[in-house]
């Protein structure tokens, strides 16, 4: 996770659980959609619901976003 060269406190913790959970990861193209959204977790998080027809987030301002796309 690129996020904990940062030091970001929440990395460490998404790590810790993606582990314990054993959650997989996966890569998601985001290029074509990135111009709607802030950053490319809000933009992957629309794209995956889009095809899977499940997205959670807790974020307003990209559930906004969410709504003015579908």
């Amino acid at each position: 996770m690129k996020e904990k060269k940062f030091n970001f406190p929440d990395a460490f913790e998404a790590e810790k659980s993606l582990n314990n959970f054993k959650i997989p990861v996966i890569s998601i193209d985001v290029s074509e959609q990135l111009n709607w959204f802030i950053d490319p977790s809000e933009t992957s998080c629309y794209i995956l619901s889009e095809e899977e027809g499940i997205c959670l987030t807790n974020d307003d301002r990209a559930y906004k976003n969410f709504l003015g796309r579908i």
